[in-house]
């Protein structure tokens, strides 16, 4: 249960960067609707989708959410369906590396046999 906590802080960090990136104080209100709006978003896939969605963000603004969604849609149509860790900044380098060669389904399965071993 810890595991799954840390990384749900970590996934509310990410989400805050929008926030970080233009120096501006986490609204609760408006983080909680990104949030609700978001929340099936993997954390290796909003990872990526919140740091582009900053480098194309032209205003000292909080990007809007619409916009989120939409780099979010761009780079990932099918994200319930990705191999989510491979986006993830600790695992970017090693999975270009090493690319999988199996399917999606392999993956997650793989990947939820190492979640059970970690107590996640």
């Amino acid at each position: 249960m810890e595991k799954y906590k840390e990384l749900h802080k970590e996934w509310n960090m990410i989400l805050t960067r929008l926030w970080d990136a233009y120096g501006k104080e986490v609204n609760p209100k408006q983080f909680r609707v990104y949030k609700q709006r978001l929340e099936d978003v993997p954390l290796g896939i909003l990872e990526h989708v919140v740091d582009e969605t900053i480098s194309r963000h032209k205003y000292f603004t909080v990007p809007p959410l619409g916009k989120v969604i939409d780099v979010l849609k761009e780079l990932h149509p099918d994200y319930k369906n990705e191999p989510a860790f491979g986006y993830s900044t600790p695992f970017r380098d090693a999975f270009e590396k090493n690319r999988p060669k199996h399917s999606v389904e392999e993956m997650k399965k793989s990947w939820g046999l190492l979640a059970k071993n970690i107590d996640v």
